[in-house]
């Protein structure tokens, strides 16, 4: 259920070589996060937090902010930039990031991990793409220990699709 220390593949938080624990806050959204397929089995663990944590909670923010509304909108607060920086930190962390895509885009948030670790923090709190809840990188993997362990089988994967761009036509060719 815990990563290999030392043997980590690179993820949103860590590089390769590197094990980190990664957690969500409801057994759904932990499942979802690993983006199976229908039938698929996959292991569901709670797990206790073994000590007080400290974490860069990205997920409590404001997420309103408008990234151009706030750079071409002046005057703009402290406040709001504040706001809209840790907006963009917590989208950076949620942006879901598939196989397909190469591992240097992991990079950006690695780096903002090893930061974040290099003052003390314990882990990262963050939304999660996959669904309502929230998920958090621990940078120690004795921080939370397994308590249960249940094997689980996805029996519905569901899509919502909605129009991004403005539709465009194709003009036959005569």
């Amino acid at each position: 259920m815990k990563p290999i220390p030392n043997k980590g593949k690179e993820g949103r938080g860590n590089p390769k070589g590197i094990s980190y624990l990664y957690l969500s806050n409801d057994e759904n959204t932990a499942l979802a996060e690993l983006r199976p397929h229908l039938g698929q089995r996959l292991s569901s663990a709670q797990f206790e937090i073994q000590k007080n944590l400290r974490l860069v909670d990205c997920y409590s923010v404001p997420h309103h902010y408008s990234h151009v509304e706030c750079i071409f909108n002046p005057p703009v607060s402290q406040e709001d930039i504040g706001n809209a920086v840790w907006s963009m930190i917590n989208e950076a962390f949620t942006k879901p990031v598939t196989n397909a895509d190469d591992a240097s885009d992991y990079v950006p948030t690695q780096i903002l991990a090893e930061f974040f670790k290099s003052q003390g923090y314990d882990g990262v709190c963050f939304k999660s793409s996959m669904g309502g809840g929230h998920n958090f990188i621990l940078f120690q993997l004795d921080a939370a220990e397994v308590v249960t362990c249940t094997v689980m089988e996805t029996k519905l994967v569901s899509f919502e699709f909605s129009e991004c761009a403005n539709r465009y036509y194709v003009q036959k060719k005569p």
